[in-house]
């Protein structure tokens, strides 16, 4: 966990696990009480700068097709499979707008950080990837963005072969009178 929170946040981890003002609360699911409760406190207790956990609310099993799930033997939903999975269609922008619009709605909801294809991202690109239009308009304006060129080189060869036509019609006038 602490860990993670070092990868995710290389400069202010610390905050999340030392702080004294930081309210460390644990949900998990109750095949980890053991742990969460005796195991992992006594070790952050043991080395003395980190807080301990205020609250460990624990729920049920959690069944994944008839099973417990259990990251512990690999049987969970992962996120980038389930971002790979449900939001494909549309990249990585989906989830990340979720998030925005609901801590837009909830004021005690902050993105901080995330994991996108196992690559740790601060909450400012996750911002700007909800920022981001669906995947067909971004098309479109790649495609809007290819178009103007070949316009203007259609309309300078239009012109070019129009100029052309122009000189034969006066030729072909001249010669004719």
């Amino acid at each position: 966990y602490i860990s993670n929170t070092k990868e995710l946040l290389p400069d202010d981890w610390e905050k999340w696990w030392k702080d004294k003002d930081t309210r460390l609360v644990h949900f998990i699911g109750k095949d980890n009480i053991v742990f969460h409760c005796i195991v992992f406190p006594a070790m952050l207790k043991a080395e003395g700068s980190y807080i301990l956990p205020d609250n460990v609310p624990a729920n049920e099993f959690l069944n994944l097709e008839g099973d417990k799930i259990s990251t512990s033997r690999n049987w969970a939903v992962w996120l980038h499979e389930y971002l790979r999975d449900f939001y494909s269609e549309n990249g990585y922008t989906d989830a990340p707008k979720i998030l925005s619009d609901y801590a837009k709605d909830n004021e005690n909801f902050q993105v901080k950080a995330g994991f996108i294809d196992g690559s740790a991202v601060d909450a400012k690109s996750i911002d700007e990837l909800a920022k981001l239009p669906p995947k067909e308009v971004l098309i479109a304006q790649v495609l809007g963005g290819l178009n103007g060129p070949i316009q203007g080189f259609a309309n300078v060869a239009s012109g070019v072969i129009r100029g052309l036509v122009i000189a034969l019609n006066a030729i072909a006038e001249k010669q004719s009178a």
